[in-house]
């Protein structure tokens, strides 16, 4: 057993009620508090009783701080230094190559414990093992397998958490991109919305929507090979204005929310004084071009001060109405 160990110190990091074993007297005993400039521990017979048995520091009875120690994590666990392993640790087995992360201990007896990111066979059963088969690292053998994992999962370890977390994405899905143009390699600028994320070192990407500058061609679910010797970066607000430009003149526009290209529809929103736009006065009447001036409560005001009850943006979507009496049927007008 650890005889030089302070046993009141690790006691500090426990919560009140933690399950203990005194060995002189064979019997279970609740962590109740810590006491005075010696540190004495004060356990319980039960876990809520008040009936209170003193040890000293070091686990001894009080008194006899150089005789045996006989307060300890468990009867079938009695090693100070495993019942001070938490979250995070790195240990070893002691007999196979297996190296593996502890989270926590499963029962009060301390014997068997949760672990994460097994580095050894496969095909070994960790439910047979118990606490005494394994010894946690050193340092220098905590900081090579925090490195492995990293590498084989693509994770990051939290030192303030004590957790491995999967790596940020560069690139998130819906990032609007852009790939710069090589000339030497006859890369042409592009611009593309992601289709799923996009994270360091990976060489390939699904996008939603392709546009490639150079030629003003747009294609649609792309899986395009990423050079990664490339400048990447997200979009400007003018690039993005270039790829919603060259998506709106093929009647499309992306929808953020739901993340999907869809049919473009006008917003009449964004009418601004002089954009052209086509009008008319009632159902019975047929559309005509005009300028847009400013919106009323009961219509729209275009030039010459002459007043519309219907007003739209006028497009490639809406250019087919005029000189028809027919409904708009795209959307808000």
């Amino acid at each position: 057993m650890n005889k030089d160990i302070n046993v009141a110190e690790i006691l500090k990091t426990k919560e009140k009620g933690t399950k203990l074993y005194d060995i002189v007297r064979d019997i279970d005993v609740y962590l109740y508090n810590i006491v005075g400039e010696n540190d004495e521990i004060h356990c319980s017979l039960e876990k809520d009783g008040c009936k209170i048995l003193a040890y000293s520091y070091n686990g001894t009875l009080p008194g006899f701080v150089n005789g045996k120690m006989v307060l300890v994590p468990s009867r079938e666990m009695r090693d100070w230094e495993k019942f001070q392993w938490k979250k995070g640790d790195i240990l070893r087995h002691n007999t196979y190559a297996i190296v593996i992360m502890f989270d926590s201990f499963i029962n009060d007896d301390y014997t068997k414990f949760k672990f994460n990111y097994k580095l050894g066979p496969e095909q070994y059963d960790m439910s047979r093992d118990s606490t005494e088969r394994f010894t946690k690292v050193s340092e220098q053998e905590t900081k090579s397998y925090i490195t492995q994992i990293e590498t084989e999962y693509d994770v990051k370890f939290n030192n303030e958490i004590s957790e491995f977390e999967k790596t940020p994405a560069e690139f998130k899905d819906g990032d609007i991109v852009v790939t710069d143009s090589v000339p030497s390699m006859c890369y042409s600028k592009c611009i593309f919305i992601l289709k799923g994320d996009l994270n360091t070192g990976e060489s390939r990407a699904n996008s939603y929507v392709f546009f490639n500058i150079n030629n003003n061609h747009i294609s649609y679910d792309v899986l395009d090979t990423i050079e990664r010797d490339r400048n990447i970066h997200l979009a400007t607000d003018s690039e993005k204005q270039q790829l919603f430009s060259a998506l709106e003149k093929e009647g499309k526009d992306w929808d953020s929310e739901h993340k999907m290209i869809v049919d473009f529809k006008p917003k009449f929103d964004e009418l601004k004084p002089f954009d052209k736009v086509v009008v008319r006065c009632s159902e019975a009447d047929r559309w005509s071009i005009d300028f847009f001036s400013y919106k009323v409560s009961n219509g729209y005001i275009c030039t010459g001060d002459a007043w519309f009850g219907y007003c739209l943006p006028y497009n490639e979507e809406t250019a087919h109405l005029l000189g028809t009496t027919d409904d708009w049927e795209g959307g808000k007008q």
